[in-house]
C-alpha cells in the first residue's frame, strides 16, 4: 500500500469572499436598475449620460465588468444619486467583541468648482 494521498475539498469559508462580492455586484445592479426604471431611463439614455459606449454601459448594468470607486460614483451622479457605505459584521463574527453595531459612514465632499478662465 503506497502513501496516502489527500484531496482538498473546498470549504464553505474559501468561498464566502467570492459569494460576499456577488451578492453586492447583484445589490448594486439592482439599485441602479430601479432608479432608471423609476427615472424612465433606458440603457442608451444612460450611455448617453455616462458618455461611454452602449456594451460598456450593459456590462456594467449585468455586473460583468468590475466596476471601479470611480465608476460606481459617475453612475449614481448620471441617475442623480449620491452613493452612500454601510457596513456591518458577517454572521461568523457577530460574537465578536469588537464586531458591536456599526454606524453607516456617510462620505461627502464638496467639490469647488473653479471659475471658467476666458
Amino acid at each position: 500500500m503506497k502513501g496516502k494521498q489527500t484531496v482538498k475539498v473546498s470549504s464553505d469559508e474559501n468561498l464566502e469572499p467570492e459569494i460576499e462580492a456577488e451578492m453586492l455586484i447583484q445589490t448594486v445592479a439592482s439599485v441602479f436598475h430601479d432608479l432608471m426604471e423609476q427615472q424612465g431611463l433606458d440603457k442608451v439614455k444612460l450611455t448617453k449620460l455616462l458618455k461611454c459606449s452602449r456594451p460598456y454601459t450593459t456590462q456594467l448594468l449585468r455586473g460583468d465588468r468590475n466596476m471601479s470607486l470611480r465608476t460606481l460614483s459617475k453612475l449614481a451622479y448620471a441617475l442623480g444619486v449620491r452613493i452612500t457605505v454601510g457596513v456591518e459584521p458577517l454572521a461568523r463574527f457577530k460574537k465578536q467583541s469588537w464586531a458591536q453595531p456599526v454606524a453607516s459612514v456617510r462620505m461627502r465632499h464638496r467639490y469647488k468648482r473653479r471659475a471658467n478662465a476666458g
